[in-house]
C-alpha cells in the first residue's frame, strides 16, 4: 500500500489498510442549501457541477477483503478517510449531480431505499470484519455528509471509532488520530483485537442486552452463546477491536418468578472477563468480579437508594436512549419514553402528598436524575432538529462508548466563571444570567471547550499596554491553559474555541445556556405529574 501521509506517520501508525477519498463538503451538523453549490475547485476529481467520483463502500469492501486474506487471524484495522459523500457503487448515498441533496432526518424517517441499501452493505462488511477480529475506523473531514449514518452498524460491530472535522488539517482531528493510534510501551499500537467477552452470573439471570461498547449493535451481543455449569450461567460474545477508551454497557434480565434456583443465595456474584490480542501478538485477559448483596423478592424500591449510583444510572439511560434510536424510534417517541420513565421512577422514589406539587421531596441519592434528563432531552444525542444525520450519528456513537463521567459531561456540560483578581473560579448554572460583561466563562461539553470573554473584558483587552489589558490577558492565558489541560487526555480530542461575548463564535455558548424551557419550569411540570 502507499505510504501514509506525513501528518499520520507522526502518529506512529503503520498497520492495517486505509480506504479514503478527496476533500469536499459541509460543516458537521450544518444544513446543505439546495442547488448546485459544489464547485469544481471543491471537487477537483469531478466535472463542474458534479461531485467527485467516490465509491467509499466499494473501497471499504476491497480493504476488508484484502485484510481478510493477508491477516486472517492477526491484528488488523481498516481506516476510512472520507472527504465527501459516496456517489457510486455499493454504499452510495447521493447522486453525482451537485444539485441533488443528501438525505435528511425527515427523509430517513419516511424511508429511504438508498440509505437502507447502503446501511445493509456496511452492516455486512462489519459482520465480516468482526468475525476476523478486525476493526474499522471512519475519519470524516468534509463540509458535506459522508454517510456516517449508514456506517453506524459497521462501527458498532467492529468496535471502531468515528472522528469528524471540517478539514483533515483540523488540530483536534489530528490530535484525536494521534491518541487513537498511540503506541503501547512495547512499541505496538495500543489497541486490542479479536476481543471475546464473557459474563458469568447466577442461573436466575435470564438474558443480557448489549447497550454500547465492546462490539455488536444494540440488542443481543454479536455471536452470543449461553452455557450453564452448576449454579452459574455464562454469556459469551465477540467484542471486535478495543481501544483504551472502550466502555461496555450491559443490562441483565432476571428470570421470571418460579424459574432459576429454588433457594436464592444471599449474595449475587458477577464476573466479567475480556480476552484480546495486542497488536504485538500478546494475549491478554482481564477479569472483574463483584459480590453484591441480594434483596428478597418482596422489597421496597426505596431500600435500593443507599446502593444506587445515580451517575451510572444517568450514563446507562443515555445508552438505552441511543439503543432505542438505533432500533428505529423517532425523536418524539424517545422523548415520550424518557418522560414516562422519569415520572414512573420519581413516583416510586420520592416522598410526596397526593395533589400537592410543593410537597415533592427528591431523595439525595437520586437528586441529579431529573436535571440530567432535562439536559438529555435537549442534547444532540436525542435532538435531531438543526443537525444532519451524520452529526446525530456521531454523537450517538460517542455516547454509547463513553465512560460514566464523560457521558454526563457530553449531555450536561459544565460552566465555570472567572473574574479578574478573584483568584479562582465558581461553578455556574447553564442559564443566560451566567453570561455577564465582567466574567470570563469556560464551557466544557466534552467535544468542545469554549473560552468566552465578557463584553467589558474584551473591551479592556483592546487597550494594549494598560494595566486592565494585562490583567485580562493573564486571566485569559490561565483559563486557556486550564482548558488545554482538561482536554489533554480526552478522546476524541475536543475543539478549543476562544470568543468574545456577542461575537459569531459565541453561539457555541449561547446554544447551551438558552434552553427552550427553563429547568425550573421542567421540574414544576415533573412535580405535577408525580402527585397526580
Amino acid at each position: 500500500p502507499p505510504p501514509p501521509p506525513a501528518w499520520l506517520a507522526g502518529c506512529g501508525w503503520s498497520e492495517g489498510a486505509a480506504a479514503g477519498s478527496k476533500t469536499n463538503g459541509r460543516a458537521p451538523g450544518q444544513r446543505r442549501a439546495r442547488g448546485p453549490s459544489v464547485s469544481k475547485s471543491a471537487e477537483a476529481a469531478g466535472e463542474a457541477g458534479k461531485r467527485g467520483g467516490r465509491c467509499t463502500g466499494s473501497a471499504l469492501a476491497a480493504a476488508t477483503s484484502l485484510l481478510a486474506c493477508s491477516h486472517p487471524d492477526s491484528a488488523a484495522r481498516t481506516v476510512v478517510f472520507c472527504g465527501g459523500p459516496s456517489v457510486g457503487g455499493a454504499g452510495a448515498i447521493v447522486d453525482s449531480d451537485a444539485g441533488s441533496t443528501v438525505r435528511s432526518h425527515k427523509e430517513l424517517e419516511a424511508g429511504s431505499a438508498r440509505a437502507t441499501a447502503a446501511a445493509e452493505h456496511y452492516d455486512a462488511l462489519g459482520r465480516a470484519a468482526a468475525a476476523r477480529g478486525h476493526g474499522v475506523d471512519v475519519v470524516a473531514a468534509s463540509l458535506e455528509e459522508v454517510g456516517l449514518y449508514e456506517m453506524k452498524a459497521l462501527l458498532g460491530r467492529t468496535g471502531g471509532a468515528a472522528l469528524q472535522g471540517e478539514s483533515f488539517q483540523d488540530s483536534h482531528l489530528l490530535d484525536s488520530l494521534r491518541r487513537l493510534y498511540a503506541r503501547a510501551p512495547d512499541g505496538s499500537v495500543g489497541m486490542g483485537f479479536g476481543a471475546q467477552f464473557e459474563l458469568t452470573a447466577g442461573r436466575d439471570c435470564e438474558a443480557i442486552e448489549h447497550i454500547g461498547g465492546g462490539g455488536g449493535a444494540a440488542g443481543e451481543p454479536e455471536g452470543l452463546s449461553v452455557r450453564e455449569c452448576g449454579g452459574a450461567r455464562s454469556f459469551a460474545w465477540a467484542g471486535g477491536s478495543l481501544s483504551p477508551h472502550t466502555c461496555v454497557g450491559l443490562t441483565l434480565t432476571p428470570a421470571k418468578k418460579g424459574g432459576g434456583a429454588s433457594v436464592m443465595p444471599q449474595h449475587q456474584l458477577l464476573q466479567l472477563s475480556a480476552r484480546y490480542s495486542t497488536a504485538g501478538g500478546r494475549r491478554v485477559r482481564r477479569v472483574t468480579t463483584l459480590r453484591l448483596p441480594r434483596l428478597t423478592q418482596s422489597y421496597d424500591a426505596k431500600s435500593l437508594l443507599p446502593a444506587l449510583d445515580q451517575q451510572a444510572v444517568a450514563a446507562l439511560l443515555v445508552r438505552q436512549a441511543v439503543a432505542k434510536a438505533n432500533s428505529g424510534a423517532s425523536a418524539p417517541e424517545m422523548l415520550r419514553w424518557i418522560d414516562r420513565l422519569l415520572i414512573k421512577t420519581m413516583k416510586t422514589l420520592c416522598a410526596y402528598s397526593k395533589g400537592d406539587p410543593g410537597s415533592v421531596a427528591l431523595p439525595p441519592a437520586a437528586g441529579i436524575v431529573p436535571g440530567f434528563v432535562f439536559h438529555l432531552r435537549r442534547s444532540p444525542v436525542l435532538r435531531t432538529s438543526g443537525a444532519s444525520p451524520d452529526r446525530t450519528t456521531f454523537f450517538r456513537l460517542l455516547a454509547s462508548t463513553l465512560d460514566t463521567f464523560s457521558s454526563l459531561l457530553l449531555v450536561q456540560p459544565t460552566l465555570r466563571g472567572f473574574r479578574v483578581g478573584s483568584g479562582g473560579s465558581a461553578p455556574l448554572p447553564l442559564e443566560p444570567t451566567s453570561v455577564t460583561p465582567d466574567r470570563l466563562l469556560l464551557l466544557d461539553s466534552f467535544t468542545q471547550l469554549v473560552v468566552c470573554k465578557g463584553g467589558a473584558l474584551a473591551l479592556a483587552a483592546r487597550s494594549p499596554g494598560s494595566p486592565p489589558a494585562e490583567e485580562v490577558q493573564q486571566l485569559t492565558d490561565a483559563v486557556a491553559a486550564e482548558a488545554a489541560a482538561l482536554g489533554a487526555a480526552r478522546f476524541p480530542a475536543p475543539l478549543l474555541i476562544e470568543c468574545e461575548q456577542g461575537s459569531s463564535k459565541a453561539r457555541y455558548l449561547a446554544q447551551k445556556v438558552n434552553p427552550d424551557v427553563p429547568l425550573s419550569a421542567f421540574l414544576q411540570g415533573l412535580y405535577r405529574a408525580i402527585v397526580e
